[in-house]
């Protein structure tokens, strides 16, 4: 598979999620939260106007919840803070997502371990 090259989009994706990993673990005060929360991936539209972060949170769903609010709630902050951190011409927009993808690897996971323990006793 040939490598393709990094787009300028994807550069500035990658040091965003960089910035706002340091900046919300900061900034944030996840004291009522017990669990981890991630930025798991950051992509950029070609303009470099808008960004779509997701976010990964290892702990039970009400916390889960519960922290997904919190940067929510701090939006602006963040961005603030992301524009004083980082050298772009604007600051993009922030979307936050939820990002489940161990969530679901998980139920696979649990999934296959069931369909092994059935194979073994029969």
């Amino acid at each position: 598979m040939p490598n393709r090259p990094y787009t300028r989009a994807e550069r500035v994706g990658d040091e965003i999620q960089k910035t706002l990993g340091e900046i919300i673990n900061r900034n944030i005060n996840f004291e009522d939260v017990d669990g981890l929360i991630t930025i798991s991936k950051v992509i950029m539209t070609s303009d470099l106007k808008m960004a779509k972060i997701y976010l990964s949170y290892l702990g039970n769903e009400e916390t889960r919840s519960l922290a997904f609010k919190l940067v929510h709630n701090h939006k602006i902050q963040i961005r603030q803070l992301l524009g004083q951190n980082i050298h772009l011409k604007t600051t993009p927009l922030l979307k936050f997502y939820n990002d489940n993808t161990f969530e679901q690897i998980s139920k696979i996971e649990q999934l296959l371990q069931k369909i092994d323990n059935e194979s073994d006793s029969d």
